[in-house]
């Protein structure tokens, strides 16, 4: 507690000799503006809680407010078209730190904008120079991502990076950068070379998470550029830590080590164990959608001679198949879609009676597919069915014995279709090809259309 001496109030009448004031307000007052470390940092603060549109307010609200919305997954159209209205007003008073963040809060928040995109260009351009190594990083990932990226400015941005590369000390920055080239296509050998060389040189300082390093390796992939060092140091960094990563995740590691052929480590081996043994929690949306991730990897190695890569992907397969098998009751329709449409296109085995307990299912679920899904999953089991049953020619399906128990499931299945792609018929707009393809899968089973089923 303070004490005030009358003497030193004396200007103030009728007050006692002595009076207490609680010390507590006077600490929490000074904490609140001494948290802020500046007068600046605790204005802007109080700014924030504001709306960023009054008149008298400074242009990197806007931005601030932008990035705090995304920040905390708030996307009120109302907001952000308020946001936009704004940028597209004042964006000529913008500074580097409003441009950043605006774009990051932006991209955070899927929102790509032609009109404003194109409006902050000349203003990257002009003040490239004062852009720092984030905020370069978070331009080039906004326009990347939104696909807005133009020639001027993704060479402008690279030439700045490529000058300025020391300045590049964060994991998440290296990231933003490297996913933003794999999506611009830029294969040139000499700017990865001095990106990779830079990754190996500072790599310990980084402190890289195996998250981040799926993401690097991925976006070497794409752009089809190997170090070997650089891939060792990354399989040395992962090979005990892969147990933090996701399904998805071990797959981009997976695919990254098994295109350039190195198993430094036994990090393969170490993949797929994990890879499995995620697989047996997995739900019907992570199972269908890793199966279609491993199929496009296995279309990565058809001239890989190494063995063992192929071992892995049919033992990964193996299990994705047995889950989803065991859990066929919680899959969807959305979900047993994927599954055949995955079998189908990537030519993974399955046998007569996965087929057939895979069909059985579909006819007791619900039927909530669009045309195009539908067709797709039509031409799916027309050629699992042709495959099972060790049939070259679609042709050939009528000449099944009428016995055979997959054709009944399969025919009773379409009968009970046949009322619900009539009503998508009637309501969607449909390219005439996926018209084609519905009535084609019918005709090969037996059926004349859809509309003539009884």
């Amino acid at each position: 507690m303070i004490n005030f001496r009358s003497s030193q109030i004396s200007k103030i009448k009728n007050v006692p000799r002595f009076f207490n004031i609680d010390s507590r307000c006077i600490y929490r007052r000074v904490s609140y503006f001494t948290t802020f470390h500046s007068y600046d940092k605790y204005e802007l603060r109080e700014r924030m809680k504001r709306p960023f549109y009054r008149e008298n307010d400074r242009v990197e609200q806007i931005s601030l407010y932008a990035n705090k919305l995304a920040r905390n997954l708030n996307f009120n159209r109302s907001e952000w078209d308020s946001i936009l209205l704004k940028s597209k007003e004042r964006h000529l008073e913008f500074k580097p730190m409003d441009i950043a963040l605006l774009l990051n809060g932006l991209s955070r928040a899927r929102i790509y904008d032609k009109e404003l995109f194109e409006l902050l260009i000349p203003q990257i351009i002009k003040k490239v120079s004062f852009f720092t190594s984030v905020y370069l990083s978070m331009v080039l990932s906004a326009y990347s991502k939104g696909k807005m990226l133009t020639p001027d400015l993704y060479n402008i941005l690279k030439f700045e990076i490529s000058t300025r590369l020391y300045e590049f000390r964060t994991s998440i920055e290296m990231c933003m950068i490297l996913n933003a080239i794999s999506k611009s296509g830029d294969t040139d050998k000499i700017f990865l070379s001095k990106i990779s060389n830079h990754i190996l040189k500072f790599f310990r300082y980084f402190n890289f998470t195996p998250q981040e390093l799926s993401v690097i390796i991925n976006a070497f992939v794409t752009l089809g550029y190997y170090n070997e060092q650089l891939f060792n140091t990354f399989s040395s960094s992962l090979v005990n830590n892969l147990n933090s990563c996701n399904i998805f995740e071990l797959l981009r590691v997976l695919n990254g080590f098994m295109i350039f052929e190195n198993n430094f480590n036994d990090i393969q081996n170490e993949c797929r164990d994990e890879i499995v043994s995620r697989v047996r929690f997995s739900s019907p949306s992570d199972l269908t959608n890793s199966l279609y991730a491993l199929g496009s990897i296995k279309s990565t190695l058809i001239n890989s001679n190494i063995s063992l890569n192929h071992e892995i992907i049919d033992e990964i397969v193996q299990s994705i198949k047995g889950r989803s098998l065991t859990t066929l009751q919680c899959f969807k329709m959305e979900f047993v879609s994927n599954l055949l449409v995955s079998f189908s296109k990537w030519s993974f085995e399955l046998g007569q009676q996965e087929l057939l307990k895979i069909i059985e299912h579909m006819v007791t679920i619900r039927m909530d597919l669009n045309l195009i899904d539908l067709s797709n999953t039509l031409v799916a089991i027309t050629k699992l069915f042709c495959v099972s049953n060790g049939l070259n020619d679609f042709n050939e399906i009528k000449s099944v014995g009428e016995n055979n128990l997959i054709l009944i499931v399969i025919q009773k299945l379409m009968r009970k279709w046949s009322k619900d792609v009539i009503g998508l018929l009637e309501q969607e707009k449909t390219e005439l090809n996926t018209i084609i393809k519905i009535l084609d899968c019918y005709n090969k089973f037996g059926f004349k259309s859809p509309r003539r089923i009884k």
